[in-house]
């Protein structure tokens, strides 16, 4: 009997001891707080921008503005600069112009003086002297007259430039000396005899053509005429006819 006690005990010590459900220990939740713990909770739209993260951006807007400004001064200032370079290149162009006009020669004719009244059968010409006003001299200088009778006052002869070499000449300045002569002619009578009556004039055209120190080629053009009875050196310079370049330079 003793026997089937202690089987009795043994049995009951290596059973499991029973545990009371409501006296088992809670177990530990790991999953987190749910309503986020300590994080800010967002509602509805996105995460705010942090305040430094403005001002970066409000200084990276304003640099950029302020760069912008700086360029379109900058294109303001090379638009004044470029027309002030326009200006001051134009004034150096006239006073170049200036200057040259101021330093050219200038040539006219000063007097003129037929060689003696033509006669049946004798020839005639004219010597005529050029004066350069300028202040350089007058380069290449050559000329091209014609003498002919005429009534009324005809138009002014055309002259082309000569194919061939001619004679050129430098004309200093200040000088008024240097003579030129017509070609000869030979009146018939009916000529002489309207010549004498002073219905027809002896008249001279010619073309003066030079250069100046600069290389510009100038001319100029001379009318006159004579009247029979007058000075021999006396002549009268037509109302049209005589002209320069004014300037019109070219090379």
């Amino acid at each position: 009997m003793e026997e089937d006690q202690t089987a009795d005990n043994e049995k009951r010590d290596s059973a499991p001891e029973a545990v009371d459900a409501n006296k088992m220990p809670a177990v530990p939740n790991f999953e987190g707080p749910k309503d986020g713990g300590n994080q800010p909770k967002q509602e509805g739209g996105p995460t705010a921008m942090p305040a430094y993260q403005k001002w970066n951006l409000g200084i990276t807007i304003a640099g950029s503005m302020l760069a912008l400004m700086g360029l379109f001064a900058l294109i303001k200032q090379t638009y004044v600069m470029v027309d002030q370079n326009k200006l001051m290149i134009e004034q150096l162009k006239q006073t170049d112009r200036n200057l040259r006009l101021d330093q050219r020669a200038w040539l006219t004719s000063s007097r003129f003086r037929l060689i003696a009244e033509p006669e049946a059968g004798k020839p005639i010409h004219v010597d005529y002297f050029i004066q350069n006003s300028g202040k350089t001299p007058a380069l290449d200088y050559y000329s091209q007259p014609v003498l002919f009778l005429a009534s009324g006052m005809p138009g002014m002869q055309k002259f082309e430039e000569p194919k061939t070499f001619v004679s050129r000449s430098i004309v200093p300045p200040g000088s008024a000396g240097t003579a030129s002569a017509t070609l000869p002619i030979m009146l018939a009578e009916l000529e002489l005899s309207h010549y004498r009556s002073r219905a027809d004039h002896l008249f001279i055209h010619a073309i003066l053509r030079y250069r100046d120190i600069f290389g510009r080629v100038h001319w100029t053009t001379v009318c006159a005429y004579h009247t029979w009875g007058n000075p021999l050196d006396m002549f009268q310079y037509c109302a049209s006819g005589n002209e320069m370049d004014q300037g019109q330079d070219q090379k």
